[in-house]
Order: structure tokens, then sequence, then C-alpha cells
């Protein structure tokens, strides 16, 4: 059956355990590896170095094809290490691929035999615009295991900077005046969009520190409350919650669904003076929007980690670059000097299973769109 064909196959046979448990598993594996990180071929590998084969391509081997990458704004250097004909074989033979990051947007038409991708980041967003998106083979992601520590520490860092004035501070401010807004974070709530495994460790700390926390989750049919969460609300409670939040820390997913999910009603339902914080996606939060309510005086402030358009390298709105309580900084909310976060030991957990014909973890439910 070509690729064209397979397309066609009803939903509920795509990126399912059913689907995983008809295939037939090679003994011998073929792992193809693009734009890889470090000492992933050689952990790839050590997984069953009798049946897995690993092979290695980067960005840069697809250059001459003139081909798109994700993320568009990322350079390949260096000349190709392959020729086309030996990159067309190794992607006809490849039954598994790991992408790393800058990969080509079209591969998947370029392959034969392949049974399972993975993207180690947490956001399905960034498949998009590649061929993988809705391929009938199961594509996991490494949501909920991806730096989620890191970046909820600095969703606390960027409340803690804002409620204590330190960005005053970075700002060379000596008087004691441009502190009198400065709160305390003890007695306040922190509000969660989207309680995955950023947002259960940002409500973690913020318990913490002494917060109230509360929380929207997707899957949530009624409101309820869990070890670290006082208040978890369903989705459409949305503006409920902000209404009730100080700080609103926002972890939620980029879907077609989540864009443009904070827009003027949403700034609107805030409590005044309320500080947002996004670690997520930029394209998640209405800018304009946002920027209205910061000169409104309704928003107390913003850390964002993330802008619209960042992935293409537009550069950041000049109101939000020169905007006083506003603190931008380059998505490194997950850089870290702690290993083991990144999202290929969930590969290789994943890969263990597969070659045992189990099921995979973070298979991404295409409707759902994570």
């Amino acid at each position: 059956m070509g690729h064209e064909q397979q397309r066609k196959l009803p939903f509920n046979t795509i990126g399912t355990t059913s689907h995983l448990q008809k295939m037939s598993i090679p003994e011998a594996v073929n792992v193809l590896l693009i734009s890889a990180h470090g000492d992933w071929a050689e952990r790839v590998r050590s997984v069953d170095p009798t049946r897995v084969h690993v092979s290695d391509l980067h960005a840069s081997d697809f250059a001459e094809e003139g081909g798109a990458l994700y993320p568009p704004r990322w350079n390949t250097e260096g000349a190709p290490t392959t020729n086309r004909n030996d990159r067309d074989r190794l992607l006809r033979e490849a039954h598994v691929i790991l992408l790393g990051l800058p990969y080509p947007t079209r591969l998947y038409d370029r392959t034969r035999e392949l049974q399972w991708v993975h993207h180690p980041n947490a956001g399905t967003s960034n498949l998009w615009d590649s061929d993988f998106w809705e391929a009938p083979i199961p594509v996991t992601s490494s949501r909920g295991s991806n730096y989620a520590l890191p970046i909820a520490e600095s969703v606390v860092a960027g409340a803690m900077m804002l409620a204590r004035g330190l960005h005053v501070g970075a700002r060379g401010s000596m008087s004691r005046r441009d502190y009198a807004d400065n709160v305390t974070l003890g007695r306040k709530t922190m509000g969660i969009v989207g309680l995955g495994g950023i947002g259960l460790h940002v409500a973690r700390l913020a318990k913490g520190l002494g917060m109230t926390v509360l929380a929207t989750r997707r899957s949530a049919t009624r409101r309820e409350r869990n070890a670290v969460v006082d208040e978890v609300l369903p989705a459409a409670d949305l503006h409920d919650m902000l209404s009730r939040s100080d700080f609103v820390a926002v972890c939620v997913m980029l879907t077609k669904e989540t864009t443009g999910l904070l827009g003027a009603a949403e700034f609107a339902a805030m409590k005044p003076g309320a500080v947002i914080i996004n670690v997520a996606r930029g394209e998640v939060i209405d800018e304009p929007a946002m920027i209205d309510a910061l000169e409104a005086g309704r928003l107390g402030g913003a850390y964002l980690d993330v802008y619209a358009g960042e992935l293409s390298g537009t550069p950041p709105p000049k109101a939000l670059l020169d905007h006083p309580r506003v603190v931008l900084t380059p998505h490194i909310s997950g850089v870290a000097d702690e290993p083991g976060t990144v999202g290929i030991d969930l590969f290789l957990d994943n890969l263990r299973n597969f070659l045992d014909g189990k099921p995979l973890l973070n298979v991404i439910d295409w409707a759902r769109g994570y």
C-alpha cells in the first residue's frame, strides 16, 4: 500500500496501540536520527546493539535539495556528508525516525518501511508544517517529560521578579519610589492555564510559597482538587479562574484550539493588576490585546519566554521590548544543568517498548492536537 492510500485510513487505526500491534516488528530495526544531539546515537544503539541499527543524518545533508526546514529561522552549517541516493536509501529503509532540530519538513513520503516517528520536544505544533502531521503511523512526542521542572522554575522566577520589583532593579533604578508596587507572593493566587507536566510542577512550587493554586485542564469535566491544586477547573471556566488569579501561568499546549486563547475578553476578565507569565508558545496569546491591557494598566506586568512569530525569526514587537513592566527572555526557560530531562529518555523507553511489541507512550492524538 502506497503512502497516499495509507493516509486515507480511518482515524481510529492511526497512531493507536492496535495499529502498532498489527505491524510486524522486524528483527533488525533501522533507526534513523535526524540532527541528533550529543550522544544520542550511542544511547539509541545501546538499547539493543544486536537489533538496533543506527544511521545519522543532519539537516545540512538536505540543504542542497532546497526543501523547507523546521524551525525556518535555523540555518544549517557545513557541507552535506551524503549524496541524494544515500539519503533516499536511508529514508526508505528506516523503521523508526528520531527527529532533532532542525529537520526537513518533507520526509514521510520518502519512506517505505517507517513504523514510528518520535519528536523529542513537548510542543506538537512543531510538526504542523511537516508531512508527519496526521501520518497513519504512531508519532510520539515528549510531552510532560521535556525540561518540565526548569520551565516551571522559570515561571516562579518570573513571578518573583515582577512581584518584588527585580525587573526595576535590573533597569538600574535606585529610587525607592519605583518599588512602591511590590507585593508578596505568599498569600496570592497562582492560576495555571494547562495542568500538564509543566503546570503540575508550577503548582507544587507555588504551593510551597504559600500561594493558593487554581488551574484549568482540558480533560476536567467538573471542579475538583488534588494534592497540590486547590481547584482544578474545566477549560470552559477559564474566565472564572482568570478573575481570581493574581498571577497567570500559561503552560497550555499550542493547538488549533488554543491559538489566540488569551485575547481581549480574557484580559478584561483578569483581576486588575494581574501578572501574566507565558512559557508555552507566543501564539497562545493575542499580543496586541495583551499590549493594550498593559498600556491601560489592567495588566500589572508580563514575563514572556516566548512571543508570536519567534520560531520564524520575526523580532518581538517593540511595544513589548520597551515596556517597563515586561520581562522578555529568548525561549530559555528550559535551559538547565540537569541531565535526563530531554525527550531522548522517553524515546529510549519507547524504543524498548517498540522492540517488545508493547504500546508506545505519548502517541499524538491528531484530533486533540497533542
